[in-house]
């Protein structure tokens, strides 16, 4: 498809609303909404960015536990399982992000950076959000805590790989979380090798 034009639809608080214009293989128009954390005017805008979020998937030293948050979640109107995460604050690295994130989510600290598998989308069929996605370690006999604005509703907890599968089958999950659950229940998968920041997209 060949991209026409960005046409701004309206802006919240935290997001901006689209409609993209492409023209299709046969000649016709496309209008496709999205929306964005950033400002979007032309093509190359819309992809290619710097992260905008981290995404931490936690495990304890001995690797037979992950972290996982219940937290409710107003657009599905339920609570579901994700992993801790967040947005860097004006300046921070992202490892210090990340850092943050944990603690103020679950009041844990980040004892190890295990891997970065650098940058993915989130929601690509309605936003073109990026997220850097660490593989850390925290001592799961650190008692939960932290610091989360009161309208959040988040409760951490720590999950064996037995229970994983179950919950990956229960649908109340983020499909990042489905994906590694399901493959850690099942072929015992882990990160290798220790990325030194978030790659590109």
């Amino acid at each position: 498809m060949k991209f026409l034009r960005c046409e701004p639809k309206g802006e919240g608080r935290f997001l901006r609303r689209y409609d993209l214009h492409y023209e299709m293989a046969d000649g016709h128009e496309k209008v496709y909404e999205m929306v964005s954390r950033r400002p979007v005017l032309a093509a190359e805008e819309l992809s290619g960015a710097a992260p905008e979020g981290v995404v931490l998937v936690i495990l304890n030293q001995s690797k037979t536990r992950v972290l996982l948050n219940r937290e409710f979640r107003p657009a599905v109107n339920r609570v579901v399982y994700n992993f801790p995460a967040g947005m860097p604050e004006p300046g921070e690295s992202l490892p210090a992000a990340a850092a943050r994130e944990l603690a103020e989510e679950t009041g844990l600290t980040l004892s190890a950076c295990l891997a970065c598998y650098g940058c993915s989308y989130g929601a690509i069929g309605i936003s073109n959000e990026v997220s850097a996605v660490f593989f850390g370690q925290a001592d799961d006999t650190q008692p939960f805590g932290g610091e989360h604005a009161p309208a959040e509703e988040i409760e951490p907890v720590w999950v064996k790989r037995a229970e994983a599968a179950r919950i990956a089958r229960g649908g109340a999950v983020t499909g990042r979380v489905q994906m590694f659950l399901v493959m850690w229940a099942e072929n015992g998968f882990m990160p290798e090798d220790a990325e030194t920041g978030p790659k590109n997209i």
